[in-house]
C-alpha cells in the first residue's frame, strides 16, 4: 500500500528556467510530486537543476522534510552526488542503504548486492518517522564483521532534506516515499564496461556478444533488478567519468624506504601525542586482459610440447637401464631400492612444485619486462581492484600516473564497486597476475597525509609516503624529515616485480652454487 495518495492540482514553474521539463504539482495536505525530465543530463548540469528543484520543493513543502532518493549501479557516483548535495544544503540528513543490509538472511557467494538482503521493513519505518518529524534509530553496518553493530539517532526538521542513496533506492517497496527520485549512471561503471568490452573484443567476440556477457557476469543484479527501475526516476544523470580529468586536481606523493619515527611524524604534522593513526589492511589485486593470457598460453604450450618430448626420450632410456639392473639384483636390494625410490620421488615432487611456482613467477616477470617494465604501458593494461580488508569493501582504482622530479603525481580517484565485479571479471577470462598485501598506518592533519606502508610478501619492507594537494608543502615536509634525495619513484606494482625478480635470481644463484659443490 502506498504511503501517499496523490491528487492532481495547481502546477508551479521552477524559477522560469525553460530548459527544465519538470513541474512541482501541489497536492492536498501540503504533499507535492515532481514530473520528469525528458532527457538525461550530464553531472554538472544535472546537479545544477536538481538543486533548483529541491529548493522549489523546500519552498512549497513546509510542514515536513523533502525526501530525495539517489539510485544507480555501483561506482556510478551516487555517494559523490549525495556528498555534493549535503555540502550545498545545510539542513540535510543522509541515509545509506548499505547500512540496511540484513545478513541474518543467507548471503550467497558474498553477493551483498542481492536486494533480498535489504531490511526494507526497518527502512520504511525510519522514513515514515522522519517524515512525521520524529527521532528514529537508524542502523550502522560493518562490512568487515558482516553485521549490524549499532544504531544512531537520526532526525530531520521540517524544511530539511532526507537523502537516501543506494542501488535499490527506487525499489517498489520504498519509492512512493520520495518527492524527488534521481538515477545516476556512467561513472566508473560505464568506464569499466567500456574497458572490459575492449579487452574481450580482442578475443574475437562481437560487441553485442561482449556487452551481453558483461551484463550477465559482472552486473547480474543490476541488469535484473536495478535497470528496470530507471523509468521511475524524475531526473537521470549521466556521469561522464574520465580518469585523466582527475589529474587537474592531483595528489602529490613522495615515497621513501627511510625509517621515520612515529614521534617525528606527529611533531611535523602538529598532532597531539594522543592522536590515534588509522590502521587499514589492503589487498591490491592486479588483473590483466584475457587476450594476453591466451597469447601466453599458446607460447607456453609450444615450449611445453618440446620439453615434454625430450623428457619422454630421457625417461625411456632411464627405464631400460633400471630394468636391466633390477634383474641382476636380489630381493633385498630390490626392497632397499624401492624405499630409496619412494624418497627420491617425494623429493622430486617437492622440487617440481617449487620449480612450477618459480616458472609462473618467471612468466609474469617476462610479461612485465615485455611491457616495458616500469613504462606506463604496463600499468595501463592492468585493472586494479583494491580489497579493503578493514571495511570489507572493493574499489576499482585507475592508475593514471605521472612522474616529475621526485614526485609521483596521481589523480584522486576512489570508486567503490561490488564484490561481484572481481568474480565477474575472472569469469570473463581475466587473470590475477599479482596480489599485493599491505598494512597501512595513516597520519593526517587535513592538509598532509603520511602513510606508513608495510608489505607482507616483501619481508615486511616498509615505505613511507607523504601526500598532499600542494607540491611545495609536501616537499617542505619531506625536507624537514631529512628525506631529501632519498625518494623512490617507482609504483608499488613495479617494486613488487623488482623484488620478485631479485628473489628468483637469488634462488638460481643458490642452485648454481649447490651444483658446483656436488
Amino acid at each position: 500500500m502506498a504511503f501517499y495518495k496523490w491528487t492532481m492540482g495547481k502546477s508551479y514553474s521552477i524559477d522560469d528556467i525553460q530548459q527544465i521539463n519538470m513541474k512541482v504539482t501541489e497536492k492536498e495536505k501540503g504533499l507535492f510530486k515532481m514530473s520528469k525530465f525528458k532527457d538525461p543530463l550530464y553531472f554538472e548540469e544535472g546537479f545544477f537543476y536538481l538543486v533548483k528543484a529541491i529548493q522549489k520543493l523546500q519552498s512549497t513543502i513546509t510542514d515536513r522534510p523533502v525526501l530525495v532518493a539517489i539510485s544507480g549501479p555501483s561506482g556510478a557516483g551516487k555517494t559523490t552526488l549525495a556528498n555534493k548535495i549535503l555540502d550545498f544544503f545545510s539542513k540535510a540528513t543522509s541515509l545509506s542503504m548499505d547500512n540496511y543490509l540484513d545478513t541474518s538472511k543467507h548471503v550467497i557467494d558474498e553477493n551483498f548486492d542481492d536486494y533480498r538482503l535489504v531490511d526494507f521493513d526497518l527502512l520504511k519505518k525510519n522514513l515514515k518517522e522522519l517524515i512525521e518529524g520524529k527521532e528514529t534509530k537508524t542502523p550502522l553496518y560493518d562490512f568487515r564483521k558482516s553485521g549490524r553493530y549499532a544504531y544512531e539517532t537520526t532526525k530531520c526538521k521540517a524544511g530539511g532534506i532526507v537523502l537516501l542513496e543506494g542501488i535499490y533506492a527506487l525499489h517498489d517497496q520504498i519509492r512512493q516515499f520520495f518527492d524527488f527520485r534521481i538515477f545516476i549512471s556512467g561513472g566508473v561503471h560505464y568506464d569499466l564496461v567500456k574497458r572490459i568490452a575492449r579487452d574481450i573484443s580482442r578475443t574475437g567476440q562481437t560487441p553485442k556478444e561482449s556487452f551481453q556477457q558483461i551484463s550477465e557476469t559482472v552486473y547480474p543484479m543490476y541488469k535484473a533488478f536495478v535497470e528496470p527501475t530507471i523509468k521511475y526516476a524524475h531526473l537521470k544523470i549521466l556521469n561522464r567519468f574520465n580518469p585523466f580529468a582527475a589529474l587537474l586536481n592531483p595528489t602529490y606523493t613522495l615515497k621513501t624506504t627511510e625509517k621515520v619515527t612515529e614521534e617525528a611524524i606527529l611533531k611535523i604534522l602538529g598532532l597531539d601525542e594522543k592522536y590515534k593513526p588509522k590502521y587499514t589492511q589492503y589487498n591490491d589485486i592486479y588483473i590483466r586482459p584475457p587476450s594476453d593470457i591466451e597469447s601466453d598460453e599458446e607460447s607456453n604450450s609450444d615450449n611445453n610440447s618440446d620439453s615434454n618430448s625430450e623428457n619422454q626420450e630421457n625417461n625411456e632410456k632411464k627405464n631400460e637401464k633400471n630394468e636391466k639392473n633390477e634383474k641382476n639384483k636380489n630381493n633385498e636390494k630390490k626392497e632397499k631400492n624401492e624405499k630409496k625410490k619412494d624418497k627420491n620421488t617425494e623429493k622430486k615432487e617437492i622440487k617440481n612444485k617449487k620449480n612450477d611456482r618459480l616458472q609462473v613467477k618467471k612468466k609474469k616477470l617476462n610479461r612485465y619486462n615485455s611491457f616495458g617494465g616500469r613504462k606506463s604501458s604496463f600499468v595501463k593494461d592492468y585493472i586494479r581492484v583494491r580489497n579493503n580488508i578493514s571495511s570489507g569493501t572493493y574499489e576499482v582504482q585507475f592508475s593514471q600516473i605521472l612522474q616529475q622530479d621526485d614526485f609521483i603525481i596521481t589523480p584522486t580517484l576512489d570508486f567503490e564497486v561490488s564484490v561481484k565485479i572481481l568474480s565477474g571479471l575472472l569469469s570473463l577470462g581475466y587473470h590475477i597476475d599479482a596480489t599485493i598485501k599491505r598494512k597501512l598506518k595513516r597520519f593526517s592533519n587535513g592538509e598532509i597525509t603520511i602513510d606508513v606502508d608495510t608489505f607482507v610478501q616483501m619481508k615486511n619492507i616498509t615505505y613511507v609516503q607523504i601526500k598532499g594537494k600542494k607540491r611545495e608543502t609536501v616537499q617542505e615536509i619531506g625536507n624537514l624529515l631529512g628525506l631529501e634525495g632519498k625518494y623512490v619513484r617507482k609504483s608499488y606494482i613495479e617494486l613488487y616485480f623488482d623484488y620478485t625478480e631479485e628473489k628468483i635470481k637469488t634462488r638460481e644463484l643458490k642452485k648454481i652454487k649447490k651444483k658446483k659443490k656436488n
